[in-house]
C-alpha cells in the first residue's frame, strides 16, 4: 500500500512533506508528485519511522514560582543516549535535559510566574506526542509563634496565615534545608518542631507546605531566628531560702543580655549579665520546698540551655540553742536547731563579721570550730549556703585563752643574757607588774607588747638541756600552756683555715672554722667583722667544724671571725682573725716558647707582685687541668717546671698562698711537641759504610757538642750533629746480616741515651746473570736479574751510570729482580749493578748488558692482506719485505726485531696490518659492561654484542693491551691499572677469521676509571624483623650513580642489597634486618656490584633515636607542610638532624627539644612512605608513616554555554583526588557557588545561577571532606549569552 500525504512547495529544490502516522518501526520510500498525485518521481528517499519519546510523570509536579536552582526528574520511555533533549515548560521556557537512562531525564526548572504549564520533551528536534501538566506555586506570607528558638532544636512553632481560609489535612516545614513533618492543630494552623541547626546564620528561611482537604497544596514563606545554646557548668550556691532573695551565680558560656534565669517554672526576680560566662540571678520566693531545675530562657518561656542543673529551695536555718555559753579560740561549738542542709557552703556565723565552715551532723545539729575573736558576746547563726543569714536565737560569750604557739629563738646559750620572743594568744593588752616568764625553774620579768606577743630576757642556766617555758600574769589571769626551750653551749672557735684570703675573693670562697658547740639548726651564722652571712652561707659538718662563705671586704686587713647559734643574736666572744690582703698580680712569663724533651724538663719564670711564700701552696696551672709544683723565689718571682703532656699554646696561671690560681694578659706558653724519632735508612749492607741519619732526638745541648756515639749492636761509630735533634753516623761492618739495635749516646764514654731504633744489616748483593742481555737504545726492555741477597725494601738497578725507573723495578724473590732498561744515548756494553738500600751501596759483580741501535719502521706496504694470498720477500739495508702468513680476519701487529730481541712497547719498530675476509656481511658493534672500574684495575669487563663463535685475541684499554678471557660463557677482559678520574677508549682485536661477524673499530666503547673507594665505618639502624632499616656507610670516594652493598654473615652466607650515594663520603644501604642479631660485615660497590671494596667493615648497631608518632600524618603533594615528630633521644643530635621521607628524600630537621622536632615536607609523589630521623651516623628506625594525597582535577563541562537567566544543567567531568570525599561544590565565576549532585564517580551535575550580563566565566570544583574543603586542579570555561 501506498499512502499519500499533503506537501508544500518551498522552492525549486525544497518541498515540505507531512509524515503519515505509523504504528510500527520501519523504513519507507518517499516520492514527490507535482500534479496532485497522478505522477510521482522515479527515485525516492528513504525515511525511518522510529518510536517517539513519551512522558509518564514528573517529580516533583509542583515547584515554587520564581525560585532558582530547582530540578525535576522526568519519567518516560524511548529516551536515546547521546541525543539532544530539551525540556519545554509551556511555550517559551526551555532548558537542556540531562540523560540518565532510557526512561529518565533530569531538567533544571526555569523561573516562571505562578500558574500551570504543559511540560513536553524534544528529542533530536522531535517533540513528544503528549505532555504533562506542571504547576508553579506561589509562596504566601506566614507567621510563626514563637519566631525564635534554640539551635539545639525542639521548639514547638505554630504556623498560621491570615490569607488562608481553607481547611488543611497535613503538611510540613523546611527550616533552611531540613524538613520536619507538622501536625494540624486548627483548621488552618500547623505545628512544627524546630530541628537542630549548626549553621552560622542566626536567621534562616522557613518554607511551609499545607495540604488542602479539597486537593492541592499551599506554600508559605517566613523566617525563624536560631539562638545559640548556652552551657551551664555550675550553680553557686545550690541551696537557697524559699523566701527568695538569694544571689545565685550561674557559670557557663554563651550568655547574653536577653537571657533570664528560671528556677523551676519561676522566673528570677532579677537577672544580671556579668560576662559571657557568668550570670547573677536573684531568686524569687517559691511556693515549693525541694529541688528545682535551673534553666536559661530567652523570654521566660523558651529554654536555650544545653543542660539543666539543680537548685534546692529550703526553709531558713534556725538556731535554737548551743551546748555551752562561754567559748574560747578553737573550741568546738555544737548548735541545735531546725532546717540545717548538708551542703558544701554550710557555715557558722559569729556576729555579722566572722564565719567558719560548719560540720553537718543532722538537719538539727551542726558542729563549728571557734575562730579567733575579740572578747565579747556574739549571736550565733547557721547559713545553709554561706550567703543567706538564717534565723538565730542563741548567743555565746567569747573569752581569751592563754596559749603559746612558738618561741623565737627556741635555743639559747647557757650564759643567758639574750632576749626571746614568745608568740601566742590571750595575752593581756597592757603591761602588768606581776607578769613573769618562767624558763624551767627560773623566772624573768616579761613585757607584754601585744595581745599575741611577749618579750623576755633569757636568764643564765647551769647546764645545757631542754626546759619547760610558760607565762604568768596576775592571779586572775592564770598560767599559759607550756612550751619548750633548749639551753645550748656557746660556740667556741679554736682556729680558722685558711686565715689569709684575697681582698677580691672569688665567688664561693670558703674557710673552715674549727671549734666546739656548733649547732646544726637554722640559727647557725658566721660573721666576718661586721659582715653577717645567711644560713645558706654556712655549712654544718660536725659540732666542731663548719664551713663559711667569705664575704667581700671593704678594705684590706684583719677582721674577727665569730659564730652564732641563735640566728645572729649572740655571737662567740673568742673569735680568731681572718686577714684580707692584696691578691698576687702576674705580669708575664719567661720564656714564652719551649720545646719538650725526653730526658729533662724545662722551667719557666713567672714575674709579678704580691707573691706569698706559703709552703706546699706554690704551683703553676697549665691550661685547665695540668698543675706543676712551683718554687717561691721572691715576692716578684716564682719558678715552675713545665709538664710533658701538653702541646700547642696554653694559658699559665700561678698560685701562691691561699688566693687560688691567677693569671695575667700575655701569660701564654707555646709548647712545641717533640719530633718523632726516625731512622733513615733503616737497613744497609753487612759490609757497612751506609750513612744513617737519626732525627727527632731530644736534647737541650748546643749543636757544637763533639762526636756523639752511635752503637750498632756492640759496634760503635762516631757521629756528627747536624742540628739539635739530628745525628748522622756511618754504619760499621758486621760479620753477618740481621737486625740490631741502633743507639745514639751523648758520648762514646757512656753519656746519656738520646734515642734507639732497630737497624737491619742486609746480606751482600751479588748479580749472577741477566736475561735478556741485549736491548735497543730506546730502553723500556724488561730485564730479569738473578742473584743473591735481594732482601731489602728499596731495590734499585743501574746500567752503567743510568738508573732504572723506580716504578719499573720489582722484587720477585730473594734471588730475582725485574728492572726496566733506561734509555741510552750510546750503544755498546754497560755494567749492571743492583742496590737493596736505595742506592747507597751497589753490587760489584761484572755482569754486562749491551745496548744496540734502534730499528725503525717507516712504512708497511701493503697494509691490507687477504688470507689466501702469499707474497714474496726481499731484504735490503733500508727496506724489509715480509711474506704474509695465513691469518683469520682481524688486526695484527707487525714488529721488527733484531737478533730475536724486541723492546717492550716499542712502537717505533712496529706497525698494524688488517686481515680482511672476502665474504660480505654487516659490521657488528660492541658494548662493554661495566663501563667503569677502580683505578687499581682488576675489573672483569664483559664484551657485549659479539657472538660466541667470534674469537677475540686482545682488548686495548687506551694503549694498554690485555688478554681475553672466557667468563661465565661470555667474552671478558680484565681492566689494567690506570690513573683515576680518566676515561679511556676500549677496542678489541679478532683472532682467526670468522664470517659470522666483524668488529667496527671506528666505534670504540668508553671505560671510566674512578678513585678506589675506601670505607671506614658502618652504622645500622632499625629493629630486627620490624620494617625496613638502613645501614649508613662512611668513607671516601663513595659518590656513584649505581651503588650496591654486600653483607657477609658469621655463617659464611652473604646478601647483596641496593644502596644510595648521599655524598662522596656516605652511602645509605638497605639493611638485612632479619640478620641484625648476628655480627655482619659490609662492603660496597660503585659499579653495579662488579667490584667491591677490598675491605669490609663491621656494622655497628645504632638505636640513638626513637620516633613515636608524627602529626599531621597526611598532606598534599605540594611542598611546605610543617610536620611535628615526637619521640626520644633528640637532644644528643640537636646540631645536625635530617628528616627522611622514604629512602632517598630528606630535609633538615628543626630541633625543639629532646622529644620534639619539626620538618618541612618536600615535594613528594602521592602514596604512603616511612618517616625517619638521622644524621651522619645513621638513620633511626621508625614505624611512622606519612601519606601524600593528590587533589582532584576538572576535565571538562557540557554544555559550554547557556543563557544569562541561569537554570542550565551542567555536567562536569571530574577526577576526585585521593583522600577527598566525593561531595563537590561548583564555583561559577567569582561570586557564585552552587551545590553539585553526583551522577557518578566522575560526573557532577550543577545548575547555573542567573547573572546580570553575558560573557565568559571560569568554572572550578571544590571537593568537600569532613571538616575541610579543597579546590581541585584545573578549570573550564562557560559562556553566558543573552537570550534571543
Amino acid at each position: 500500500g501506498l499512502s499519500i500525504a499533503p506537501g508544500r512547495w518551498q522552492s525549486s529544490s525544497v518541498v515540505l512533506c507531512f509524515t503519515i502516522p505509523s504504528n510500527h518501526t520501519k523504513t519507507s520510500t518517499l516520492e514527490i508528485s507535482l500534479n496532485g498525485g497522478y505522477d510521482f518521481s522515479d527515485s525516492g528517499a528513504e525515511i525511518l519511522y522510529e518510536d517517539g519519546v513519551a512522558l509518564t510523570g514528573v517529580t516533583p509536579a509542583r515547584v515554587i514560582s520564581d525560585e532558582p536552582n530547582q530540578v525535576v526528574t522526568i519519567a518516560g520511555y524511548h529516551f536515546k543516549p547521546g541525543g539532544r533533549h530539551i525540556c519545554h515548560f509551556g511555550r517559551s521556557a526551555e532548558t537542556r535535559a540531562v540523560y540518565l537512562t532510557s526512561s529518565s531525564l533530569v531538567c533544571s526548572v526555569p523561573r516562571s510566574k505562578p500558574g500551570t504549564v504543559l511540560l513536553t520533551i524534544t528529542q533530536e528536534g522531535l517533540k513528544s506526542d503528549a505532555g504533562i501538566w506542571f504547576v508553579y506555586e506561589q509562596y504566601q506570607l506566614a507567621l510563626l509563634s514563637p519566631s525564635i528558638g534554640s539551635s539545639l532544636g525542639g521548639t514547638e512553632v505554630t504556623v498560621h496565615s491570615r490569607t488562608l481560609e481553607d481547611t488543611y489535612m497535613g503538611g510540613g516545614c523546611w527550616f533552611h534545608t531540613a524538613y520536619v513533618p507538622g501536625r494540624i492543630v486548627a483548621r488552618n494552623r500547623l505545628v512544627c518542631v524546630s530541628p537542630q541547626y549548626l549553621g552560622k546564620d542566626k536567621v534562616v528561611r522557613v518554607k511551609v507546605m499545607l495540604r488542602r482537604e479539597q486537593g492541592g497544596d499551599a506554600y508559605l514563606n517566613t523566617s525563624f531566628v536560631y539562638s545559640r545554646p548556652v552551657r551551664m557548668d555550675q550553680v553557686i550556691p545550690r541551696v537557697g531560702s524559699r523566701s527568695g532573695g538569694t544571689a545565685v551565680l550561674v557559670v557557663g558560656s554563651g550568655f547574653e543580655t536577653s537571657h533570664v534565669c528560671l528556677f523551676g517554672q519561676v522566673k528570677a526576680a532579677r537577672t544580671r549579665l556579668i560576662s559571657s560566662s557568668a550570670l547573677e540571678c536573684i531568686t524569687s520566693a517559691s511556693s515549693v520546698i525541694g529541688r528545682v531545675d535551673v534553666q536559661i530562657s530567652l523570654d521566660g518561656s523558651i529554654d536555650v540551655s544545653m543542660m539543666q542543673l539543680g537548685f534546692t529551695y529550703a526553709p531558713d536555718a534556725t538556731v535554737e540553742s548551743t551546748n555551752v555559753g562561754s567559748i574560747v579560740y578553737q573550741d568546738v561549738l555544737v548548735l541545735s536547731g531546725r532546717h540545717f542542709q548538708d551542703s558544701d557552703s554550710l557555715t557558722c556565723r559569729f556576729g555579722g563579721t566572722q564565719s567558719v565552715h560548719g560540720l553537718y551532723q543532722s538537719s538539727s545539729l551542726v558542729r563549728c570550730s571557734v575562730p579567733m575573736l575579740d572578747a565579747g558576746v556574739y549571736a550565733v547563726g547557721i547559713s545553709n549556703n554561706g550567703i543567706d543569714s538564717g534565723v538565730s536565737a542563741a548567743v555565746v560569750r567569747y573569752r581569751h585563752a592563754l596559749q603559746i604557739f612558738h618561741v623565737i629563738p627556741s635555743k639559747g646559750p647557757v650564759s643567758g643574757g639574750g632576749k626571746i620572743t614568745i608568740h601566742g594568744s590571750g595575752f593581756p593588752t597592757k603591761d602588768s607588774p606581776n607578769a613573769s616568764c618562767w624558763i624551767g625553774t627560773l623566772s624573768s620579768p616579761a613585757v607584754a607588747q601585744q595581745s599575741s606577743q611577749v618579750t623576755c630576757r633569757l636568764p643564765a642556766h647551769r647546764e645545757p638541756g631542754i626546759v619547760d617555758l610558760h607565762l604568768q600574769w596576775a592571779q586572775e589571769a592564770g598560767k599559759s600552756a607550756r612550751a619548750r626551750f633548749e639551753y645550748i653551749k656557746a660556740a667556741d672557735i679554736i682556729t680558722v683555715v685558711p686565715s689569709v684570703g684575697s681582698l677580691q675573693p672569688r665567688a664561693q670562697t670558703v674557710v673552715t672554722v674549727i671549734g666546739s658547740g656548733f649547732d646544726a639548726g637554722m640559727g647557725l651564722r658566721c660573721r666576718f667583722g661586721t659582715s653577717n652571712c645567711t644560713r645558706s652561707g654556712v655549712k654544718w659538718v660536725t659540732s666542731s667544724l663548719i664551713e663559711c662563705l667569705v664575704p667581700k671586704p671593704s678594705s684590706p686587713g684583719p677582721v674577727a671571725v665569730e659564730v652564732s647559734n641563735d640566728g645572729g643574736r649572740e655571737y662567740s666572744t673568742n673569735g680568731h682573725s681572718y686577714v684580707y690582703e692584696e691578691p698576687p698580680l702576674v705580669q708575664g712569663i719567661f720564656p714564652g716558647v719551649i720545646t719538650l724533651g725526653v730526658s729533662s724538663q724545662s722551667t719557666i719564670s713567672v714575674l709579678g707582685k704580691h707573691f706569698k711564700n706559703v709552703p706546699s701552696h706554690t704551683a703553676c696551672l697549665y691550661g685547665s687541668s695540668t698543675v706543676m709544683e712551683g718554687y717561691y723565689i721572691s715576692s716578684t718571682l716564682v719558678v715552675c717546671q713545665t709538664p710533658r703532656n701538653v702541646s700547642g699554646t696554653v694559658a699559665v696561671a700561678v698560685r701562691t698562698g691561699w688566693h687560688g690560681f691567677v693569671s695575667g694578659s700575655g701569660c701564654l706558653l707555646s709548647v712545641r711537641p717533640a719530633s718523632p724519632l726516625l731512622l733513615h735508612p733503616s737497613f744497609g749492607p753487612a759490609n757497612g759504610g751506609t750513612l744513617v741519619t737519626m732525627t727527632g732526638l731530644h736534647t737541650i745541648l748546643d749543636a757544637t757538642v763533639d762526636e756523639p756515639c752511635c752503637l750498632f749492636g756492640q759496634n760503635a761509630s762516631r757521629g756528627i750533629w747536624l742540628s739539635h735533634s739530628e745525628v748522622v753516623c756511618s754504619a760499621p761492618a758486621r760479620a753477618r746480616d740481621g737486625v740490631v739495635a741502633m743507639h745514639v749516646l751523648l758520648t762514646c764514654g757512656g753519656g746519656a741515651l738520646l734515642g734507639a731504633k732497630p737497624y737491619q744489616y742486609l746480606p751482600d748483593v751479588h748479580v749472577i746473570d741477566i736475561y735478556p742481555n741485549r736491548g735497543t737504545q730506546n730502553g723500556r726492555s724488561s730485564i730479569l736479574i738473578t742473584g743473591t741477597g735481594f732482601g731489602g725494601g728499596r731495590a734499585m738497578c743501574k746500567l752503567g751510570d743510568l738508573s732504572s725507573p723506580e716504578d719499573g723495578t720489582r722484587i720477585i724473590s730473594s734471588t730475582m729482580i725485574e728492572c726496566v732498561a733506561p734509555i741510552s744515548e750510546v750503544t755498546g756494553p754497560t755494567r749492571v749493578r743492583v742496590s737493596m738500600d736505595g742506592g747507597q751501596s751497589f753490587s760489584s759483580d761484572e755482569v754486562v748488558f749491551t745496548y744496540v741501535a734502534n730499528p725503525t719502521v717507516l712504512s708497511l706496504q701493503p697494509s691490507i692482506a687477504y688470507s689466501h694470498v702469499v707474497y714474496a720477500l726481499y731484504v735490503s739495508s733500508g727496506r724489509l719485505l715480509c711474506s704474509i702468513p695465513e691469518q683469520n680476519p682481524g688486526m695484527v701487529r707487525v714488529a721488527v726485531t733484531k737478533d730475536g730481541l724486541k723492546a717492550l712497547g716499542d712502537t717505533s719498530a712496529s706497525a698494524y696490518l688488517m686481515y680482511l675476509d672476502y665474504e660480505e656481511g654487516m659490521f657488528s658493534r660492541f658494548t662493554i659492561w661495566p663501563t667503569s672500574g677502580p683505578s687499581q684495575g682488576g675489573s672483569i669487563v664483559r664484551v657485549v654484542g659479539i657472538k660466541d663463535s667470534v674469537n677475540i685475541s686482545t682488548c686495548l684499554f687506551g694503549y694498554q693491551t690485555v688478554n681475553v678471557a672466557r667468563y661465565n660463557n661470555s667474552i671478558a677482559c680484565v681492566s689494567p691499572a690506570h690513573s683515576p678520574n680518566a676515561t679511556v677508549d676500549v677496542t678489541i682485536a679478532l683472532s682467526p677469521p670468522s664470517t659470522l661477524a666483524r668488529v667496527d673499530f671506528e666505534q670504540p666503547a668508553s671505560f671510566k676509571y674512578y678513585d678506589d673507594p675506601v670505607i671506614d665505618s658502618a652504622f645500622s639502624v632499625g629493629r630486627p624483623g620490624k620494617g625496613v632499616g638502613y645501614v649508613s656507610v662512611r668513607g671516601t670516594y663513595l659518590m656513584a650513580d649505581h651503588s650496591v652493598c654486600r653483607y657477609s654473615f658469621e655463617s659464611g652466607a652473604s646478601k647483596i642489597l641496593p644502596g644510595t650515594s648521599q655524598t662522596s663520603t656516605k652511602i645509605v644501604c638497605v639493611s638485612p634486618l632479619a640478620q641484625l642479631a648476628d655480627s655482619i660485615w659490609v662492603a660496597i660497590s660503585v659499579n653495579h656490584g662488579v667490584d667491591f671494596t677490598s675491605r669490609s667493615v663491621r656494622v655497628t648497631r645504632y638505636d640513638g633515636l626513637t620516633i613515636q608518632r608524627i602529626w599531621p600524618s597526611a598532606g598534599r603533594t605540594n611542598a611546605g607542610t610543617m610536620i611535628t615528630i615526637l619521640g626520644e633521644g633528640f637532644d644528643a643530635y640537636s646540631q645536625r638532624l635530617d628528616c627522611w621521607f622514604g629512602f632517598r628524600v630528606s630535609t633538615p630537621a628543626i630541633y625543639s627539644s629532646s622529644t620534639l622536632v619539626k620538618c618541612v615536607v618536600p615535594n613528594l609523589l602521592p602514596g604512603t612512605m616511612s618517616v625517619s630521623l638521622g644524621n651522619e651516623q645513621g638513620i633511626a628506625n621508625s614505624n611512622a608513616q606519612y601519606t601524600v594525597t593528590s587533589r582532584g582535577r576538572v576535565h571538562g563541562v557540557e554544555p559550554s554555554s547557556g543563557p544569562v537567566t541561569g537554570g542550565t544543567a551542567l555536567v562536569l567531568s571530574v577526577q576526585v583526588g585521593t583522600g577527598v570525599a566525593a561531595s563537590v561544590l561548583c564555583r561559577i565565576g567569582k561570586s557564585h557557588v552552587v551545590q553539585g549532585h553526583a551522577l557518578s564517580s566522575s560526573r557532577v551535575l550543577c545548575t547555573t545561577p542567573a547573572v546580570e550580563t553575558g560573557g565568559t566565566v571560569l568554572i572550578q570544583a571544590v571537593a568537600r571532606g569532613q571538616g575541610s574543603s579543597m579546590g581541585m586542579e584545573g578549570e573550564v570555561r562557560f559562556v553566558y549569552y543573552e537570550e534571543p
